[in-house]
């Protein structure tokens, strides 16, 4: 059988010592190498998947806002067009019709030059038919020309 004597209590008391000096200067410091290990493994992986979460909404963000820029880009150039077409179609509209102004002022201009010229070549060709018929004929002629009127100034005299 086991006697139970003093000694228990020592060896009890030395047990617990032991248990207190290991834990103290062993143990603990050994668990709290290993929790330190323990957080410089996890808490990297923790802070990263952290970041990436973060990185992703920026991201998600940053797409948001580069498809409403783009949105908008495309709008504003839309309206660009649609008003430069529309300032367009006004140029050319008023160029026609300043082109049509300026046309139809050089046919005035036109039509009166080609009036003048012919009243001009009216009273000429007369004068050119006589000489003309002068040089066909070889000899001057005595009869004058007609004036501009259409008159003869002389009757041609007959030989």
């Amino acid at each position: 059988m086991i006697k139970l004597d003093i000694s228990i209590i020592y060896i009890l008391g030395l047990f617990l010592l032991l248990v207190f000096i290991l834990n103290r200067y062993f143990f603990g410091p050994l668990l709290k190498i290993l929790q330190e290990r323990k957080a410089m493994v996890v808490n990297p992986r923790e802070e990263a998947q952290r970041s990436l979460k973060e990185a992703e909404e920026f991201t998600q963000q940053r797409e948001k806002a580069l498809a409403s820029t783009t949105a908008e880009a495309q709008q504003l150039k839309d309206e660009r067009v649609q008003k430069g077409r529309r300032e367009g179609d006004k140029i050319i509209a008023s160029t026609r019709t300043e082109a049509e102004r300026l046309l139809s002022s050089a046919e005035r201009d036109i039509k009166g030059m080609v009036r003048e010229v012919e009243r001009d070549l009216e009273g000429l060709s007369d004068t050119f038919a006589h000489k003309i018929a002068e040089n066909l004929l070889g000899r001057r002629l005595t009869v004058s020309p007609p004036d501009r009127k259409g008159t003869k100034r002389n009757r041609p005299r007959q030989r």
